[in-house]
């Protein structure tokens, strides 16, 4: 494929390929994957911030270690040194063992900063020595092995980028990353996987000098790109200092074709009586629209919690995620009558049901970040040391954009139609709620439940509870 790729006119890959590459290039300019090139097209650009500093950061975790102890005694078999090859190996399974038990976190799924990375040197010094000093002892033993045999002397280099690799993560002091500690559960058992890694906190420059200061055309295209009808935010994170820009108008007419609705008086979504409120909301949201709905969360527990209070009140087919793959979630979605499918954050995006059998989309809250997580505490940091608002700079317009993503399920086509329900009043906010609807599409805009079956065609002529007629308001920011 990669010689595929050096005789042909035009490469298709993936944000991550692309920029594994790019990773490889800057440590080794003779060394690629993919040809050189003068155009990129990046579709779905605003990925590439969150892409960038995944491929540009350094992970080390337990699933790494044991594929490549497993990998060292399976291509040595047979090698002259192969016992004591094997006899190293048990001895680093074991240390690092004792290293992953040894780090800071409670022993649950959490995401934490690496906070005092030098104390737990000296603190952990027997164990992460000893880690380190086994390390030092495979590599050599495999060097001493490998001659000319290329299988071994990738071990050798994986062992050696192992080694460079963890050395960086516990002990270096750049201020240039965040470094964090991820304990996540593997598959549907109770046992951890650990991670530790360092994400570079801004990587604007990086882009700016390795991407957008060296290709002769970038383009840059997505439905979401925008925030408030312009580029000022993606131009700062990915660091493009000049470019022509343009808003393509959209096919869709939505202000025949789309209703926001947000009840009014629901409650503030971090009040205990949301959760009710919320239900309530759905309900009858779903009941207008026969089910045929997207329910979408931004947390897990949340969509959990909504499904089981739910699933025995509503006729409707109830999908949940993480019953079965996404593909068999949609699949059953688009052949099953009237269904309603409950989902997290997979389901923002990438997804396109055309017809009825989507009419309703669902979002419980604002898309912020979770303001615990270390990148996101290290970028706003970051942005308020220099000078902005961490908030309003970098937190809201990354929810705007999301936001976007979600409600875009809904209108896939010039014959689509749909109400879209935001149970987050916040999207009304004096201070910034302006972001939000500036940045999405001119839908027009309801507080109120009667037009929403009006709009549905529910009824002919919907009166409000005072007796005044609803007509649904469109609001201007």
């Amino acid at each position: 494929m990669r010689r595929r790729a050096a005789d042909s006119n035009l490469v298709i890959i993936n944000h991550h390929l692309f920029f594994t590459d790019l990773g490889i290039k800057m440590k080794n300019p003779e060394a690629s994957v993919l040809p050189s090139a003068r155009a990129v097209i990046f579709d779905e650009a605003h990925d590439l911030e969150h892409i960038a500093s995944d491929c540009f950061g350094v992970t080390v975790s337990n699933r790494r270690v044991e594929e490549l102890l497993w990998d060292i005694r399976k291509g040595t078999v047979d090698t002259e040194r192969e016992s004591e090859i094997a006899r190293v190996a048990g001895t680093a399974a074991d240390r690092f063992a004792l290293f992953w038990n040894a780090l800071p976190g409670a022993r649950e799924p959490v995401r934490i900063v690496f906070e005092g990375r030098t104390e737990f040197v000296v603190a952990q010094n027997e164990i992460y020595s000893g880690v380190l000093t086994t390390l030092q002892l495979l590599h050599s033993v495999l060097k001493s092995t490998a001659e000319d045999d290329e299988a071994i002397t990738a071990l050798v280099q994986r062992t050696s980028q192992l080694y460079s690799e963890l050395r960086y993560l516990v002990e270096s002091a750049s201020y240039a990353a965040v470094f964090w500690i991820e304990r996540r559960l593997a598959g549907h058992g109770s046992a951890l996987n650990t991670f530790i890694q360092a994400t570079p906190i801004d990587v604007s420059e990086i882009l700016s000098a390795s991407v957008f200061g060296t290709i002769d055309t970038a383009i840059l295209t997505s439905a979401t790109l925008a925030v408030q009808k312009g580029f000022a935010q993606v131009r700062r994170a990915l660091g493009i200092a000049e470019s022509d820009e343009t808003i393509v108008p959209s096919l869709f007419d939505y202000q025949k074709q789309a209703l926001l609705y947000v009840p009014k008086d629901i409650s503030d979504p971090r009040d205990p009586a949301f959760f009710d409120a919320a239900k309530s909301a759905i309900i009858d949201a779903l009941r207008i629209c026969e089910g045929r709905a997207f329910c979408l969360f931004t947390s897990y527990d949340m969509m959990q919690k909504m499904h089981e209070a739910l699933k025995d009140v509503l006729p409707y087919p109830l999908l949940l995620h993480g019953t079965m793959t996404r593909g068999e979630l949609l699949s059953q979605f688009r052949t099953t009558p009237h269904a309603v499918l409950f989902g997290t954050s997979t389901f923002w995006q990438g997804i396109d049901v055309q017809g009825d059998q989507l009419s309703c989309v669902i979002i419980d809250r604002l898309p912020f970040s979770v303001p615990t997580d270390p990148i996101i505490q290290a970028r706003v940091k970051a942005i308020e040391n220099s000078g902005r608002s961490g908030f309003f700079d970098y937190q809201v317009p990354k929810a705007a954009i999301a936001l976007k993503q979600g409600f875009g399920r809904l209108i896939r086509s010039t014959t689509d139609k749909g109400v879209l329900v935001m149970l987050d009043r916040r999207l009304q906010h004096p201070y910034y709620g302006h972001v939000f609807l500036e940045s999405l599409p001119p839908y027009r805009i309801t507080n109120e439940i009667e037009d929403v079956r009006k709009f549905m065609g529910r009824s002919d002529s919907v009166s409000t509870a005072d007796g005044n007629r609803a007509e649904a308001t469109e609001i201007t920011a």
